[in-house]
């Protein structure tokens, strides 16, 4: 896969899906909540669903269960019931979930010397919406990993891409153009935003092991 970094592209069956699968996103919302403690100000946005009906984020706003250890934390059992009525769901900062994750946010940051993050997006069914037309900052490089998803971008109000992704397939987004993704049906992908210059220095992406 070898980007121009010039326009929107489509680049077919370059990843497995088998890197990310729904066993992984069990794992993800069965441990996530436990990551964070609800007082610190991030814990909010780590996790977002999109209501099936309104379109909305924090509608309803997640709860939180209260525990001696680790505190204030997300209410696994609402994420999971609000997911099977069709609300889309977010995680971010899952770039060193696993290796090949980690790797791939790797690249992007040797190519470009910024640094990468990983957002998970999924829903079970076609109406589990995802955002509406919007544009980003970062670059984005986008995989499908389960399922399809038809992708538009705009590039200065015309249409230049109106596509289907299938799983392994990715498309490239180029800051600031603007963009939408419609769920066919269940789908599972992962956005790696990469290219917004901060004064912070890269994350360590070395795999670290102890075997």
């Amino acid at each position: 896969m070898e980007i121009t970094f010039n326009k929107p592209e489509i680049f077919r069956k370059v990843f497995s899906p088998s890197i990310f699968t729904w066993k992984d996103v069990d794992i993800c919302l069965n441990s996530l909540p436990f990551y964070l403690n609800a007082e610190d100000p991030k814990f909010v946005n780590h996790i977002e669903l999109i209501n099936h009906e309104s379109g909305k984020k924090f509608d309803p706003i997640i709860p939180c269960n209260n525990y001696d250890w680790p505190g204030l934390t997300h209410d696994v059992s609402f994420i999971f019931e609000r997911i099977k009525l069709g609300d889309s769901f977010i995680i971010i900062n899952l770039s060193r979930y696993n290796k090949d994750i980690n790797d791939i946010c790797r690249s992007l940051e040797d190519l470009t010397g910024t640094p990468a993050d990983a957002h998970l997006y999924g829903g079970l069914y076609a109406y589990s919406k995802s955002f509406g037309i919007h544009r980003d900052y970062p670059q984005n490089i986008i995989v499908q990993f389960d399922g399809s998803c038809i992708w538009k971008v705009w590039e200065e109000g015309v249409l230049v891409v109106d596509d289907i992704l299938y799983p392994g397939d990715v498309i490239y987004v180029p800051s600031l153009y603007y963009h939408q993704a419609i769920p066919i049906g269940k789908r599972l992908s992962i956005s790696f935003p990469f290219g917004k210059p901060t004064n912070n220095k890269n994350p360590d992406r070395n795999w670290y092991t102890l075997q």
